[in-house]
């Protein structure tokens, strides 16, 4: 039995005025007969400068520290846009149309210099939370004390 899972193809990829790179990958797979469902994952990847750690107003070093590990050395955002039911003669025109779909809406919007910045602050504040959540979970003290046994409920039942 075939499993249907989702394969990666790099179709286009380019660098831009920025440094940041768009790539376009084809994840279609097979669905019923002739008919496809086709995706596409649109990854944008931009390098992660150290001096964008030193501008955040956040001063806590073991926040910066564990956020910096957890960035490495990019900074990415991917999507997927799709067309479902499409026949094998049509994937090929379905796949360029989404590309230059995608394309004339997006990269004027990721090639602007302040792409990679605003991407940063977003995700830094998402991974920021997590971490001091991860935090607050570390220092919670586990109450290990025996209780006496299970906690008696039959109050709560009649006969």
């Amino acid at each position: 039995m075939e499993k249907n899972i989702w394969k990666s193809e790099l179709l286009l990829s380019r660098k831009l005025s920025n440094d940041v790179e768009l790539s376009f990958y084809n994840e279609s797979k097979k669905i019923v007969g002739d008919r496809w469902d086709v995706r596409i994952r649109c990854e944008v990847v931009a390098p992660l400068p150290d001096d964008y750690f030193s501008n955040l107003p956040e001063k806590d070093p073991v926040v910066l520290e564990k956020a910096r590990e957890k960035f490495g050395k990019t900074i990415s955002k991917s999507f997927i846009k799709g067309q479902v039911f499409v026949s094998d003669d049509e994937i090929g025109e379905v796949l360029t149309d989404i590309i230059d779909r995608v394309s004339a809406n997006i990269v004027s919007y990721v090639s602007h210099n302040t792409f990679a910045w605003k991407l940063f602050q977003s995700r830094f504040n998402e991974i920021r939370k997590e971490i001091l959540l991860d935090m607050e979970y570390e220092n919670i003290q586990v109450n290990n004390e025996d209780d006496g046994g299970p906690v008696d409920f039959s109050s709560c039942f009649k006969d």
